[in-house]
């Protein structure tokens, strides 16, 4: 991977695919922009201040989070997919 640097306040993400399957093994096509999304966090930003207060990352590297892909835009750096997400847009960290 080259060197990714996210702006204060954002976290680079590796997607993670993820196929929808039933029980029977079927894939079930889903609507790309409305569900959540999994990603690995490649690089952390550093905090930010909001309104006074210090904001610090919720996530550390290598951590595997769940976001919502409304508003996000995939970046593609040496053949590989990435997101930089906002820390208010992560939902979860997956353990």
């Amino acid at each position: 991977m080259s060197n990714i640097r996210p702006l204060p306040g954002f976290v680079c993400v590796k997607i993670i695919e993820v196929e929808n399957k039933s029980a029977s093994g079927f894939i079930v096509p889903d609507s790309e922009d409305k569900k959540p999304t999994r990603g690995l966090v490649i690089e952390v930003g550093k905090s930010i201040f909001k309104d006074g207060e210090k904001i610090e990352s919720p996530v550390k590297k290598g951590e595997t989070v769940v976001f919502q892909r409304w508003s996000l835009t995939d970046t593609i750096v040496d053949a590989e997919k990435y997101q930089f997400i906002k820390f208010e847009d992560l939902l979860a960290v997956l353990e």
